[in-house]
């Protein structure tokens, strides 16, 4: 009889470790799904702070006529301030990159201007001499000369070259350092290849690069009205500098690629939840005063999860 009970004992023994197994599984199963619930509501969350930013930004470019774009304006003035949410946080920039050198220029291998330009700008920011013709042979459409550097990496690559939309593809470009990437930054952009440089919004030593004989000292002081008077037009500025050479500028200078407005913006937004951030960037056009503005390209990245 003794042994008929201990034989019950064993068995029920058994049957609660497998109930408790059993309950540990389900637990465990229950607090996968309820931690992928909350890691998916989160992630809702950080876009709704981005979409409210972003929305915001697109106020406020929309509500500029563009006529004349400078620092003083609403959506220069909306830059870095964090604001607090519900749960987080959302704090975000607008750049005017019409006020950077734009390296699409370099596609057009007519516009032998830009490229002379860039050449001097890459001299004055201290980069490597050999930069300019690596980012040339990335954005002039057709087949790099350089293709054996991408045919060079695991897995090669057969590279589809031409204009580009955003700064982030220079990524992973087997030609270029984060070095470079880092010094062309702070000074250079992408945007449509026919868009202009903002002479009240560009530093004065991308303005420089198109003005052989000038310092960039001397530009800066050319510049130095639209501290307290943004420039009204181009060609006032223009005129300008025709003084400060003591010669007109010669007949064949593009006088075209300098304005005082622009129409192409870049936002940049980084929110915070619960020790989770997203980041989104968008490439946005003014398309006219009131009219809501065109998104040209967006990019979200969420816990290093790109989208």
């Amino acid at each position: 009889m003794t042994g008929q009970r201990g034989f019950v004992l064993v068995n029920a023994l058994i049957l609660v470790a497998a109930l408790a197994a059993a309950a540990v599984v389900v637990m465990a199963r229950a607090e996968a799904g309820r931690a992928r619930l909350q890691a998916s509501q989160g992630a809702d969350q950080l876009g709704a702070y981005l979409d409210a930013f972003e929305a915001q930004a697109l106020h406020l470019i929309m509500r500029d006529d563009g006529a004349v774009d400078h620092p003083g304006d609403a959506w220069a003035q909306a830059q870095g301030v964090p604001l607090d949410l519900d749960r987080g946080r959302v704090a975000g920039n607008i750049v005017d990159v019409q006020g950077l050198f734009n390296l699409n220029w370099l596609a057009n291998p007519e516009d032998a201007a830009a490229r002379a330009a860039f050449d001097r700008l890459l001299r004055a920011i201290g980069a490597r001499p050999s930069l300019a013709a690596d980012v040339i042979a990335l954005l002039e459409p057709g087949t790099p000369g350089n293709g054996a550097a991408y045919a060079a990496l695991d897995p090669g690559l057969d590279p589809v070259t031409g204009p580009l939309l955003f700064m982030r593809q220079l990524e992973g470009v087997p030609t270029l350092s984060d070095r470079d990437r880092a010094v062309l930054e702070p000074v250079a952009a992408l945007a449509p290849g026919d868009s202009w440089l903002n002479l009240n919004t560009a530093a004065p030593r991308v303005v420089a690069a198109f003005f052989p004989g000038l310092s960039t000292e001397q530009m800066a002081a050319l510049l130095s009205p639209r501290d307290t008077a943004p420039f009204q037009s181009g060609e006032a500025f223009l005129k300008a500098v025709e003084t400060a050479r003591g010669a007109a500028l010669p007949e064949d200078f593009d006088r075209g690629r300098f304005s005082v407005g622009s129409v192409n913006f870049e936002v940049t937004a980084t929110a915070t939840l619960e020790g989770r951030h997203a980041t989104r960037t968008v490439g946005i056009t003014r398309t006219g005063l009131g009219q809501r503005p065109r998104i040209r390209w967006r990019e979200t990245t969420r816990d290093a999860v790109r989208h």
